[in-house]
């Protein structure tokens, strides 16, 4: 788990910077993770979903640099009794990608991306 500045938006509040907590378990296609905006709001969805859309961005912005937003929908859950449909977004430029997630319209946890990757990295590698 890792701590990054990030950002949290109640359902049509304009977006606040906060702590988020974010962390990688499971393993292979059953890896999940883990957005906590310090207790006001958290996300648990699968991780691969994102892994893919960040691949498909990257061959955006390599073909036709520019400024993409793609996005995908899934299942998640809250980490407690709420689950439901979930929107997560990848925006990104050549320089800066940022990870946004929404659980049922509650609200939305955005990341930057880079901290993502880092800590999946370092969490894959702890199990190689």
């Amino acid at each position: 788990m890792t701590t990054v500045k990030g950002y949290f938006s109640a359902h049509g509040k304009k977006p606040q910077p906060c702590e988020v907590s974010i962390a990688l378990d499971g393993y292979g296609l059953h890896e999940r993770l883990t957005a906590d905006c310090r207790g006001a709001y958290r996300v648990v969805f699968p991780y691969r979903p994102a892994e893919k859309l960040a691949g498909e961005l990257r061959r955006k912005m390599r073909d036709e640099p520019g400024e993409y937003e793609l996005s995908v929908t899934l299942e998640a859950d809250d980490g407690h009794l709420h689950s439901g449909s979930a929107t997560v977004w990848l925006r990104g430029n050549i320089s800066f990608e940022m990870l946004t997630v929404e659980l049922g319209g509650m609200g939305q946890i955005s990341v930057p991306y880079s901290t993502v990757e880092a800590l999946v990295r370092l969490e894959r590698g702890k199990r190689a």
